[in-house]
């Protein structure tokens, strides 16, 4: 049997944030719509032709629920309460805040895909989870449930069966609390009562497919719409999209708990994506943030006017890069990580456990600042023997605030099958195709040579990266982190060692992508066979 959905959005004001959000939801096919409204602090008018349903004070008495400071962001649940009074044409019903939006070229299509996967759930959710005494409010619902609950609100489907439940469960808790006691909040309220009734509860993500992740949908995060607009379509939920003054209460907050240079950077290449047209204050917030960086800017190596750019993807990178070499150019030509659509191929391929990196060949970063930033790697080691393209890596670490989990105490060494000496042939046309001569045994001058085994970190490797003349060599000298680790390696191969390379990975790992990047050169994914 189809089940009739209904799309509500909650607020308690009609402004052009949520005008653009019901111009998006109430536009999809095959769901009805409506906007639910808290008026506990007055009337809100909702133009034609949406539908409204709203509880006001009256109606919290009238069915004998409390009533805390800020219910309607306290008590999101309320809104399920009043769209059951209202309307009585829905089988299930999605909750949306308006600061949310659905990154699909088809928003509906992620809804659909989810009311056809998790049809048997009663209350869909994110971050569903058992709470600890740690969650704050967790002794708030502590006293009423033999276990207590948690999950995040601003994007949630229930039916009519567990919605009809939660209420009554909701007036029999109202009735429980002492006259003093905190009001348990909807994600503390909504998740406990549900579990505790025997429904079906779950997560976004336990069907098939990931819809959210901590970067982009949080309750302290934040993305502007020309920031989610730059970003291709992912099918996923976003939270929080804010812009104008929103935007700036928002950036004002974190500015006064800023702790670091790359707090603050980061926070101005966020101002600089919002429209400030309309918003005194977002431009008064990034003057703030612009004279805070000003004052900074004496600290950093060299100067970074005209050279300095920001990426946009699940988190914000910000790049430095030079004029003259080949893959610089292409970063800022494209505004883009280098290879970037092979890289987001890739990391859809690579395995959910993501400890540590290491990028053999690091060039000014591109990968390094891809896979922590964007692929959600913890650590990385890093190696660029190279002195010049060497600084520029360091600086996009430093900008990045990203020293800390990064190790650097080879970076300048050379890696190979055993310890030596190189000699630094530096391509000034094309950074990447620098190269170090090994010199004959015994040399006491040159770039040091040492094979990653000798030197690996203690901590498990998931993924290393090798973009070198001779990947053969360096492939030779990690005999035992292969063994150990079995990590991911992502290779640039040259035609005269594609096939040595292959033979020589067959017994431990499969191929999972490869591309023909050059005539002369194959980039290869391999994944450690089960």
């Amino acid at each position: 049997m189809m089940l009739r959905t209904r799309i509500i959005l909650r607020t308690n004001k009609f402004d052009e944030r949520v005008a653009e959000a019901a111009r998006t939801f109430g536009a999809l096919p095959g769901y009805a719509f409506g906007i639910v409204v808290d008026e506990t602090q007055g009337p809100v008018d909702i133009p034609a032709p949406y539908q409204k349903a709203a509880f006001d004070a009256g109606f919290i008495r009238r069915n004998r629920l409390s009533h805390p400071p800020m219910v309607g962001w306290r008590c999101g649940d309320y809104f399920y309460y009043a769209a059951l009074k209202a309307w009585d044409d829905w089988d299930q019903l999605w909750m949306l805040e308006p600061d949310v939006a659905v990154h699909d070229a088809d928003p509906s299509a992620p809804l659909r895909y989810l009311d056809e996967a998790a049809a048997d759930v009663d209350f869909l959710c994110s971050a569903f989870r058992k709470t600890t005494p740690a969650w704050h409010w967790h002794a708030s619902m502590e006293p009423y449930v033999p276990e207590v609950y948690g999950c995040f609100f601003p994007v949630t489907r229930i039916n009519r069966r567990a919605a009809d439940h939660l209420m009554k469960a909701r007036i029999a808790l109202s009735r429980r609390l002492p006259a003093k006691a905190m009001v348990p909040n909807d994600e503390a309220a909504a998740a406990s009562l549900l579990k505790a009734g025997g429904f079906r509860c779950a997560n976004l993500g336990e069907f098939g497919r990931s819809f959210t992740d901590k970067e982009t949908f949080s309750s302290s995060g934040f993305i502007t719409p020309r920031m989610l607009a730059q970003r291709p379509y992912d099918g996923r939920f976003y939270h929080a999209i804010c812009d104008g003054n929103h935007l700036a209460t928002r950036l004002t907050k974190a500015f006064d708990k800023a702790r670091t240079d790359a707090d603050v950077r980061r926070l101005h290449a966020i101002a600089l994506t919002g429209d400030d047209s309309a918003s005194p204050r977002l431009t008064e917030i990034t003057a703030r943030l612009r004279a805070a960086l000003k004052d900074r800017r004496e600290e950093m190596p060299h100067a970074l006017d005209g050279r300095l750019m920001t990426l946009q993807g699940r988190s914000l990178t910000h790049l430095f890069a030079e004029e003259g070499d080949y893959i610089q150019n292409l970063q800022r030509s494209r505004r883009a990580f280098y290879e970037e659509g092979h890289l987001r191929k890739i990391e859809r391929l690579l395995p959910t456990r993501r400890r540590r990196f290491v990028d053999v060949g690091a060039h000014t970063g591109n990968h390094t600042l891809f896979f922590l930033n964007e692929a959600g790697f913890e650590t990385a080691t890093v190696f660029e023997p190279m002195p010049r393209t060497r600084k520029s890596l360091l600086l996009n670490l430093s900008i990045n605030g990203l020293r800390d989990r990064v190790d650097l105490r080879h970076c300048d060494h050379a890696l190979g099958r055993a310890a030596g000496r190189g000699r630094a042939v530096f391509n000034a046309a094309n950074w990447g195709a620098s190269s170090v001569v090994p010199l004959e045994d015994g040399a006491a001058e040159g770039l040091p040579i040492v094979s990653l085994d000798s030197i690996a970190p203690g901590d498990p490797v998931d993924l290393v990266k090798i973009d070198l003349r001779s990947v053969l060599a360096v492939l030779e000298g990690m005999e035992a982190l292969l063994a150990r680790d079995r990590p991911s390696l992502l290779l640039t191969v040259w035609e005269d060692e594609r096939d040595a390379v292959r033979d020589r990975l067959e017994p431990t790992h499969e191929i999972a992508y490869t591309e023909q990047q050059y005539p002369r050169q194959t980039l290869m994914l391999l994944r450690p066979r089960s």
